[in-house]
């Protein structure tokens, strides 16, 4: 073999040896060695995955597991937005690594692989509280349901007892429900979660009642049985370390209806004890809120409770231990801390002080009112016992001329 037939030999086996690493090479080899896992996630699934109004970033819960799953591997996540028709393409084709947010099938099981799931969320409803409780609740109520999608099929499956309300897209759903022409609303969980947030504090919840259960998992390529492993290595970290559970909760925990800080003014005393009147001066007071009050030093001087609304006037109901110590301008304050108050006795006591000056005029306005009232009542009681007594002499002297006109002529 001749220098050069040595030489092409030798160039030929160095390109093949640099060629089967490359061959070889894994997804999971891939990550690693650019230090990028590419993750499909939706961009229009609220809270699952979607975009920031304000920032147009991509945010969500999906995008925080994608983004925690990508440091345990050491990594991090570069995020694609996919929709729900292209994104098992996108997976195929090789665009994305992983992709989030599907629940296992068996037609999507012959495609792709799964991950252990990564949630477990489902079909609930969202109604006013306290309506629904059990299944047996759901006899002759009215369900709105997005007309074709998983919901639907599922309401008609599930909730033969009850009558399912077709609409077209959510906003319609929640506005049936405001408007009192369903009893309820069905969706997935992450999705009414979002909802329950646009109409809170107005009664409205998530009842414990489970339609569906389903599990939510990350999809790889088939044969990337590596990725899927460490994947699953790493969500088994997350989960045990308290992160997973950390995530779930800052976007699917249960949110109680707290309606946003309100506050008002004492302006007087109503005519029912120990009932007061008072002036909203910002935000929303609704009926039957705790408030408690201040008075204008900062001293805390109890609790009340609202009990009618009637525009920007409120009728509340104070401990009756202190009905006699509450005053004009004093403090009135729903869902606010200690220091929130104070902050709005430091900045808007000249708002309170004008409602106590308000009060104390129209108090001084009614007592003079109440004065001339009282004088004109006791000038016309005088007239009134002026009269009395001219109509009990009238009265007498008919008497008198009639008996006496009657005796005369009887006994003549």
């Amino acid at each position: 073999m001749n220098t050069r037939s040595v030489r092409l030999a030798a160039t030929l086996l160095l390109l093949l040896a640099a060629a089967l690493p490359s061959a070889a090479q894994t997804t999971l080899d891939r990550v690693k060695r650019t230090g990028v896992l590419v993750v499909g996630v939706p961009e229009d699934d609220p809270p699952l995955a979607f975009r920031e109004p304000d920032t147009g970033q991509l945010a969500g819960y999906d995008v925080d597991v994608a983004r925690a799953l990508a440091r345990e591997l050491g990594v991090r996540a570069r995020l694609r937005p996919v929709s729900g028709t292209d994104r098992l393409a996108a997976l195929i084709d090789g665009e994305v690594d992983v992709v989030t947010g599907l629940t296992h099938t068996e037609p999507r099981g012959a495609l792709v692989a799964f991950t252990e799931h990564y949630l477990v969320s489902g079909q609930k409803l969202l109604a006013r509280a306290g309506t629904i409780r059990t299944h047996e609740d759901l006899a002759g109520k009215k369900i709105g349901a997005v007309i074709g999608t998983f919901s639907e099929s599922c309401a008609r499956e599930r909730c033969q007892v009850s009558r399912i309300i077709p609409v077209d897209d959510y906003l319609q759903g929640i506005e049936a429900l405001l408007a009192g022409e369903i009893d309820a609303f069905i969706a997935d969980e992450a999705i009414l979660v979002d909802l329950l947030a646009a109409v809170r504090g107005r009664g409205f919840e998530i009842p414990d009642l489970v339609i569906f259960e389903e599990e939510y998992h990350l999809a790889a390529r088939k044969g990337d049985a590596a990725l899927v492993a460490e994947l699953d290595r790493a969500l088994g970290r997350l989960e045990k370390s308290g992160r997973l559970a950390e995530i779930r909760a800052s976007w699917f925990a249960p949110q109680e209806e707290v309606a946003p800080p309100a506050y008002g003014a004492i302006v007087r005393k109503a005519a029912t004890r120990p009932r007061y009147l008072g002036l909203v001066l910002r935000g929303v007071l609704y009926p039957d809120a705790a408030v408690d009050l201040y008075a204008l030093d900062g001293r805390y001087v109890g609790r009340g409770q609202v009990t009618r609304v009637l525009g920007d006037e409120f009728y509340l109901d104070v401990d009756p231990a202190i009905y006699d110590y509450v005053r004009p301008g004093y403090l009135v304050a729903m869902n606010m801390t200690r220091e929130m108050a104070l902050d709005v006795l430091l900045r808007g006591r000249n708002a309170l002080k004008a409602v106590e000056a308000e009060s104390e005029a129209a108090a001084s306005g009614l007592q003079a009112e109440k004065e001339r009232e009282a004088l004109e009542k006791l000038r016309r009681a005088r007239e009134l016992d002026t009269l009395r007594e001219r109509s009990r002499i009238s009265i007498q002297g008919d008497r008198a001329r009639y008996f006496f006109y009657y005796r005369r002529n009887r006994f003549r």
